[in-house]
């Protein structure tokens, strides 16, 4: 009791691997069978944070069949305080779209995207694995990380060159990890990806 407790949204097209990258990040550990999400599906996990001692996570992943487009506006509705935007390495397409569903989350296209200042450490640190990307509306600033999933079906190495998520980020390279949900080791500590999730949610924390 009394602990912190945040909200994160996982959003992106429908098949780009949001479900499995939801619980490899919550639980720890590859599933290979998960249904397609009608709605939403929710998770959560206890983030060990230097700053605010432990702190309840909840993820949720909202369901990206176009069906139920106008029936998301619900998830948005209440309060988060982290973005993770999925796509599928081997699909170009769902990188554009990343786009509009920024656009759909804030219920306008009136956005920017900015780095937090570096120095000080944390989240604001200029060491690569820092995050420091950030979501600004007329509604506030909101942490946001994209991930590039399906890597290992994908290009390799070549997919860190290939695929820039929004062209309007230009230095998104330094605020995105590519990972295979069905890699155990995609969120280790340690490693770049693990050690970026870590920065990016002592940035929402």
């Amino acid at each position: 009791t009394g602990s912190k407790s945040v909200r994160l949204l996982v959003l992106g097209d429908s098949g780009v691997g949001k479900s499995t990258m939801q619980h490899a990040l919550c639980c720890g550990e590859v599933q290979k069978s998960i249904p397609y999400t009608v709605g939403s599906t929710l998770n959560a996990f206890v983030h060990a944070s230097p700053s605010v001692g432990e702190c309840y996570v909840e993820c949720v992943d909202v369901g990206g069949a176009t069906t139920y487009r106008r029936a998301r506006a619900v998830f948005y509705q209440e309060p988060y305080h982290g973005v993770i935007l999925v796509h599928d390495l081997t699909n170009k397409r769902s990188n554009v779209n990343l786009s509009q569903w920024v656009g759909e989350l804030l219920g306008s296209s009136s956005y920017s995207w900015e780095q937090a200042p570096a120095g000080g450490g944390g989240a604001a640190s200029s060491s690569p694995s820092s995050h420091r990307l950030v979501l600004r509306s007329p509604s506030g600033t909101v942490p946001v990380l994209f991930v590039g999933n399906k890597k290992d079906v994908a290009w390799g190495d070549k997919a860190r060159s290939q695929n820039v998520p929004n062209s309007a980020v230009p230095f998104i390279a330094n605020d995105q990890i590519l990972i295979s949900s069905y890699d155990r080791s995609a969120f280790a500590r340690g490693t770049l990806e693990g050690d970026k999730m870590y920065s990016f949610l002592e940035h929402v924390v």
